[in-house]
């Protein structure tokens, strides 16, 4: 019962949702079993939801007592009750969209002719639309559909002379743009990671049009389009401007879109950083996630993802001093989930203790945690590696690198990041070998692998390289 449908849509419930859901529930309207009743205030009681406090024989025994256990009765009334919870979900999800709640209203009065309310209803919609500083995706779809029901009821009724074609097909070519380069910035970074090829048909003549100044006034037109132009060229010009535009337009975003805006920017300055170690999108990086989460559209019910949390910190060790990223672990692992709190903080204290010497207190952590991440595990292998060469134990970082390249080449769904490390290990091996010269014989060794190789990790294999000069 723990895996089950019902289990997953419950857990989903934020803590308003609790709140309405208990009395949803008990409307008649929507339910007249008690013992759905009865079956949704055993799970909404327990204090934590643990595979031991569901089983089923012991919720059947609460729910039916004294009767032998039924399997088929109990699943068919959790069945009901996880239907009864989505509908939940799509009442809940209408009452907070107000441009949706409307135009259902609308279609209905077209559908049944209904045209004096059906013009009011219009009206009102126009109103809200005119006054709302939102112009997101859900804005214009409204807009377009909005156009599209009047057309329809222009369609009904000969005697109304009002021509809303011209409308209709502004408002369609608006969404329609929007929708396509929306989804085109979205699908590239999966093309990046999974190495996919997709056409986009109408693709080039949008790029086309905006670049004339087509919609130059419409701000999600011209993010998305930048955004695109950035992404797909790898084009770093434009992202100053695509930045500037991004919080200039800020209120005119919903929370989500600006999420995915936000992190499909955050993901290329990762790219550019991991690349080319440029720390100017290192600094881009941190400062869009602190901007994330204090405007509120990173957190999802007021939680922080593990992994947004841990990339901050990340970017944050490499243009600051280390007690302020403690700082900012300590003032925002409020936001972690429970569940993940205590692997995510000791995962980044280990970055934390690395740059601050105290391997004694970063090791222990690194060879005994196994993170189910794989990012994570292939990134604290790497920290383990690195210490193992700092602490000059040198055998034990050759049989280590030598298992960190099998388990990297393993790796099938990392994309981008496996030539990433693949680079790693070649730089380790080379650092490895070099150390382990005499100090007069590596010297030229070391200034010609300089000179012909562009280090990943820049910073760091640049110290240790200088070292083994500085050593002869």
């Amino acid at each position: 019962m723990f895996d089950s449908k019902l289990m997953t849509l419950f857990k989903s419930l934020k803590k308003d949702e609790r709140i309405q859901i208990r009395k949803w529930i008990r409307s008649e309207f929507v339910n007249k079993n008690e013992d759905i009743v009865n079956l949704f205030d055993f799970i909404d009681s327990r204090k934590e939801i643990k595979e031991n406090v569901v089983k089923k024989q012991k919720v059947f025994e609460h729910l039916f007592e004294g009767q032998p256990y039924d399997d088929a009765k109990l699943r068919h009334l959790m069945s009901f009750t996880s239907e009864i919870i989505e509908e939940f979900f799509i009442w809940h999800y209408f009452s907070n969209q107000p441009f949706a709640s409307k135009l259902t209203l609308i279609k209905y009065y077209s559908r049944n002719k209904m045209n004096k309310y059906f013009n009011e209803c219009v009206r009102t919609l126009n109103k809200d639309l005119s006054v709302t500083n939102k112009r997101d995706i859900d804005y214009y779809r409204t807009k377009y559909e909005l156009e599209l029901e009047k057309n329809r009821v222009v369609n009904y009724d000969t005697r109304n002379s009002e021509d809303n074609f011209s409308l209709l097909f502004e408002q369609l070519h608006v969404y329609t743009i929007v929708e396509i380069l929306r989804n085109a910035c979205n699908a590239i970074p999966y093309k990046d990671l999974k190495d996919l090829q997709f056409d986009i048909p109408l693709l080039q003549p949008i790029l086309d049009l905006l670049k004339n100044g087509k919609y130059s006034e419409i701000n999600i037109l011209q993010i998305y389009y930048l955004l695109f132009i950035t992404l797909s060229e790898n084009a770093e010009a434009y992202f100053e401007n695509l930045i500037l535009l991004i919080k200039k337009s800020e209120l005119e975003l919903s929370q989500e879109e600006l999420k995915d805006i936000y992190l499909l920017c955050i993901n290329f300055c990762i790219k550019k950083f991991n690349k080319e170690g440029n720390l100017n999108f290192a600094k881009y990086a941190y400062e869009l996630y602190i901007t994330s989460i204090d405007n509120g559209c990173l957190l999802e019910g007021n939680e922080l993802s593990r992994f947004s949390f841990t990339n901050i910190v990340t970017f944050g060790l490499k243009i600051k001093n280390p007690n302020e990223v403690e700082q900012f672990i300590n003032e925002y692992k409020k936001f972690l989930s429970p569940t993940f709190e205590e692997a995510t903080v000791s995962y980044n204290m280990c970055k934390i203790h690395f740059l601050r010497n105290q391997f004694d207190k970063a090791m222990p952590l690194l060879m005994s945690i196994e993170y189910k991440d794989i990012m994570w595990n292939i990134n604290a292998k790497y920290l383990l590696l690195k210490i193992l060469y700092v602490t000059n134990q040198m055998d034990t970082l050759e049989t280590f690198l030598n298992s960190f390249n099998v388990f990297i080449h393993r790796q099938k769904e990392i994309g981008y990041h496996k030539e990433y490390f693949n680079q790693i290990i070649k730089q380790l091996n080379v650092l490895s070998k070099l150390s382990k010269m005499p100090k007069r014989a590596r010297a030229p060794k070391v200034v010609e692998y300089l000179e012909k190789t562009i280090l990943l990790d820049k910073e760091w294999f640049q110290i240790r390289f200088d070292e083994l000069l500085l050593s002869r």
